[in-house]
């Protein structure tokens, strides 16, 4: 996220800099700006070149957050657990039934009563609210 905030006002302030003066960047500024800021602050994953361009376009060259976290996060390091374990003893477990399980695993607990009031506030959920369906 720092990485991509610097990226974003070095980007921003050079494109607002050659419009000033009636010029253009040079042929993959961008592109080499995106790789020296990765190389500096040691990232390995993809940042895509339209993500800069649409903050800078925006307006809003730093996000304050990655969004709203998912009530039922906690949970889901045990299911992780829970299938690689499952794997081991070599009967790994398919979509439908990982979801079957989690949602066992949150029945009846505070996460499933977290999960409702998510899901209602944002109108999102599967077919029963307080529980996850496939695109979980």
């Amino acid at each position: 996220l720092e990485c991509i905030n610097a990226i974003s006002k070095i980007y921003s302030t050079e494109t607002t800099k050659r419009l000033a003066g009636k010029s253009k960047a040079s042929t993959g500024f961008l592109e080499n700006l995106i790789k020296s800021k990765s190389e500096e602050y040691g990232i390995s994953e993809f940042i895509s070149k339209s993500t800069i361009r649409s903050r800078h376009r925006r307006g809003v060259l730093c996000a304050s957050h990655r969004g709203t976290p998912s009530p039922v996060a906690s949970a889901e390091m045990a299911l992780v657990k829970i299938c690689v374990q499952m794997g081991k003893i070599r009967m790994p477990l398919t979509g439908p039934q990982a979801v079957n399980v989690f949602n066992n695993f949150i029945r009846g607990a505070c996460l499933q009563e977290l999960l409702f009031e998510f899901q209602r506030v944002r109108h999102l959920g599967s077919m029963l609210l307080g529980s996850c369906g496939l695109t979980w």
